[in-house]
């Protein structure tokens, strides 16, 4: 076989978690008066170690139908020059049992505000290398349960204020994110 040349195409890599990755809000403005966005996005060592693992592995599998190809030149380094993000803001509300942790509780409820869910990638602790859309469906589904159990139980007693025990508004609201 003469000189064979490996370019790299496409590839979609499941990140680690990075607590200096974030969206956070600025004092700046947009136009509605509405604070703007910064996003903070890094990839780090674990990343480029996934990716040159995974160069690894599919040039030995494609040894195995082309003998001789592993000894193959790359064109060039991809990393870091061709990354990108997926565009999948995950983790920015993560799902946690504790308040310190994250965001949302299992039942993708703002810890503190009993009527403010998220459903979205944003509660996922880390993003996968695949599209998050059947896991956001399959969340909001479970999600709806679960609202659809608590409006089918009994309304809790009213305080002598006359506000429900615990509740901050008449009824669950349901916020999603983007996939």
């Amino acid at each position: 076989m003469g000189e064979v040349t490996v370019r790299v195409g496409h590839e979609i890599l499941e990140q680690v978690a990075n607590p200096e990755n974030r969206i956070e809000l600025t004092t700046e403005r947009d136009a509605l008066g509405m604070p703007r966005v910064r996003t903070t996005w890094h990839v780090d060592a674990a990343e480029e170690r996934t990716h040159r693992r995974s160069l690894e592995i599919l040039l030995a599998q494609l040894e195995r139908i082309e003998p001789g190809i592993s000894a193959a030149r790359l064109d060039s380094d991809p990393w870091p020059r061709d990354i990108v993000g997926t565009w999948h803001h995950v983790g920015a509300t993560r799902m946690s049992g504790d308040p310190a942790t994250g965001v949302v509780d299992a039942d993708a409820r703002v810890h503190g505000i009993d009527n403010l869910h998220i459903v979205g990638s944003s509660v996922f602790s880390v993003s996968a290398s695949t599209s998050p859309t059947v896991a956001i469906v399959e969340l909001a589904h479970r999600l709806g349960d679960h609202l659809a159990q608590r409006r089918a139980r009994p309304a809790p007693m009213a305080s002598p204020s006359g506000a429900a025990e615990g509740s901050v508004a008449e009824s669950p609201q349901i916020h999603g994110t983007s996939c």
